[in-house]
C-alpha cells in the first residue's frame, strides 16, 4: 500500500494514547487540513483555541515522547492492512467523504 508521508504522519497523531485518553480527532483532523498544521502538531501546537484544544494540548505533548512507539505501531498496522488489500483514505485525501452536515 502506498502511503505518503502525510498520511502516515497523520496516523502517528491519531495513534497517541496516553493513559487510554488520545488527541480529539477533529481537532486533528481541523488542524492538519492547513497547510502548516502538521507541523504544528508535531511540536506540539494546537492553534485552535476550543475547549478539546485544551484537554487535547497535554496528551499531544506527552504522546510525541513516545514517537518511535507510535511510528512502529503505524508501520504494523498498515502492512496488516496492505496484506488484506486494504486502502487508506485520510482527511487530507481528495477521496475523503465531503462532510454533509
Amino acid at each position: 500500500m502506498e502511503v505518503t508521508d502525510q498520511q502516515r504522519r497523520l496516523l502517528e497523531l491519531c495513534a497517541i494514547r496516553v493513559d487510554g485518553v488520545s488527541v480529539d480527532w477533529s481537532l486533528i483532523a481541523r488542524q492538519a487540513q492547513d497547510p502548516s498544521g502538521l507541523d504544528d502538531l508535531f511540536q506540539a501546537v494546537i492553534t485552535e483555541k476550543s475547549v478539546a484544544a485544551s484537554r487535547s494540548r497535554p496528551v499531544l505533548s506527552a504522546g510525541l515522547r513516545r514517537l518511535p512507539v507510535l511510528t512502529d505501531r503505524v508501520v504494523a498496522e498498515l502492512e496488516a492492512a496492505s496484506g488484506v488489500g486494504a486502502r487508506l483514505i485520510t482527511v487530507l485525501d481528495r477521496d475523503y467523504p465531503a462532510n454533509c452536515a
